[in-house]
């Protein structure tokens, strides 16, 4: 199978690598500074037990390598989705599958939409992953795929599944992307703000009881929307928090990078099912303003 990752930031790379590294024909489409410096001495992937090359995998800049694809990996930030659709759309054949790997609720249906005649499965992303530096990948936990359980019978889930991906399937997948959905909503807009890790968060006193009624915020808007995430979402939220302690989020690091955030998929998702549901979201408003603030460009 010949799989294409388009979009190869992080997660593309780190993904699209464990997949070349069990043997699989795998392309990266991604920027040029990424793409020149994975032709040059291959892909890299930092871990705290050392760091290893991935040499036997194509990295390009063009969009032709989609036309021989019978697998993409959708990997651009929910904001490039349309933009990604319209590429997609003109170069890939009838049927071939594509898994959209972002953020948010909207990107797969919004693919779903511009791909009439391709299957769009979305997928859940739980791997701590970072490019502190061209073609490198540093990776701090995690390597799982969430995927619907109509997914099994496909190939591609042979492939996924073969590799060092850990693949879980999910009957009821919609529920299993309110509750990612909520956790990012609730760890990410922090992260970001305070530009701290997950555990030195942590270690902030107040920090349970905010979480409390931020995460009966979240959940009240889902029960308006008719998705029950279940009575976990807190303790999960606090697991994952310990256990990618020296993580920040995905927000963080593209505030810190001067790049646009994906809050609007977030907090800002939210606030717009709470208003259309009658249901108050003033934590989820402030971290959406804070960060919304913290996006304009310096005077």
């Amino acid at each position: 199978m010949n799989t294409v990752v388009f979009g190869a930031g992080a997660v593309g790379c780190f993904f699209g690598g464990l997949l070349a590294e069990a043997g699989h024909s795998v392309t990266l489409i991604g920027r040029a500074r990424h793409v020149e410096r994975i032709q040059a001495e291959g892909l890299r992937i930092e871990t705290a037990s050392g760091r290893r090359w991935v040499r036997d995998i194509t990295a390009s800049t063009g969009l032709e390598c989609l036309e021989g694809a019978s697998l993409v990996l959708c990997c651009t930030k929910s904001a490039q989705i349309d933009e990604a659709a319209k590429h997609l759309g003109s170069r890939l054949h009838a049927h071939v599958p594509v898994l959209s790997l972002q953020n948010g609720l909207t990107s797969a249906e919004r693919l779903r939409k511009a791909l009439p005649n391709n299957p769009v499965w979305p997928a859940l992303v739980y791997a701590a992953v970072g490019m502190n530096e061209p073609g490198v990948v540093a990776h701090r936990g995690g390597q799982r795929l969430c995927l619907d359980a109509r997914c099994r019978i496909e190939p591609f889930f042979n492939v996924l599944s073969g590799s060092a991906i850990e693949c879980q399937l999910y009957a009821d997948m919609e529920a299993m992307r309110w509750h990612k959905l909520l956790v990012n909503c609730a760890l990410n807009a922090l992260s970001a703000i305070s530009q701290s890790t997950y555990g030195a968060l942590l270690e902030v006193p107040s920090l349970g009881a905010w979480f409390g009624e931020l995460i009966r915020e979240c959940v009240e808007v889902a029960r308006a929307c008719g998705v029950d995430v279940g009575a976990t979402l807190e303790h999960d939220v606090l697991e994952l928090m310990q256990a990618m302690a020296h993580q920040r989020s995905s927000t963080a690091q593209d505030l810190a990078r001067g790049r646009p955030t994906e809050v609007d998929e977030f907090n800002g998702f939210l606030m717009q099912k709470g208003r259309e549901h009658g249901v108050p979201t003033p934590i989820n408003t402030t971290l959406y303003t804070l960060i919304k603030a913290l996006e304009m460009p310096s005077a």
